[in-house]
């Protein structure tokens, strides 16, 4: 699928072509553009379409690595810092 080509190892996309047939979802020029406009900003397209076929869906799901919250401290290290506050300023 040439689509698929512009983003994708020309090995990948065949892999990923081959896998959609294998599930009986055909890769039609459509589903191709929406999967190409979903991993164009992805660091590393390839990764994401191997990561499809290893979990055996035919559509892409990309991780969301931008809008991950940020850890919250726990308890103790809000307690610690506070403390270290304290202790400074003494």
């Amino acid at each position: 699928m040439l689509i698929l080509s512009e983003l994708l190892s020309p090995e990948m996309a065949e892999d990923f072509a081959e896998h959609r047939r294998s599930k009986r979802a055909k890769l039609t020029a459509k589903a191709a553009e929406l999967i190409v406009r979903k991993l164009r900003d992805h660091p590393n397209p390839d990764a994401e379409i191997e990561r499809t076929i290893m979990q055996g869906w035919t559509g892409v799901f990309p991780e969301n690595r931008q809008s991950q919250p940020a850890p919250q401290k726990s308890i103790t290290q809000s307690v610690l810092d506070e403390f270290l506050i304290k202790d400074r300023s003494q």
